[in-house]
């Protein structure tokens, strides 16, 4: 018993200690300047909810955009008569190659001979 006393007794003195150690410039809870910086604390929040919010709107606007796009196109493309394929045995056709002018060396020999020569 006489144990829980004496730690009372030191807790109770180091305790008031440290409440004497507390900083004077930190505002207490009830304070205008601890409200006023709440104040500001919470505006500030809703500034960056608020923005979150329009972006979050604008991304989707964009996906409903997109996907009425798609929904357009794909009603095209449904309404829109496909045309017959045909025999399906038969291969389409592979494009030939374009043929290339020949080269002439002639010119090329001539360019050589006006060389000068070394020594």
């Amino acid at each position: 018993m006489r144990q829980v006393a004496l730690a009372f007794c030191v807790l109770a003195v180091f305790g008031l200690g440290l409440a004497q150690d507390k900083k004077p410039d930190a505002p207490s809870p009830i304070t205008k300047p601890a409200i006023q910086q709440r104040l500001q604390y919470l505006q500030a929040g809703r500034e960056q909810a608020l923005a979150n919010l329009n972006a979050f709107n604008g991304a989707i606007q964009e996906c409903q955009y997109w996907l009425g796009q798609i929904d357009a196109a794909e009603k095209a493309a449904a309404e829109k008569p496909k045309p017959d394929p045909g025999p399906s045995d038969a291969q389409p056709a592979e494009p030939k190659p374009k043929e290339m002018a020949p080269i002439d060396p002639t010119p090329a020999k001539a360019a050589k001979a006006k060389l000068p020569q070394r020594k």
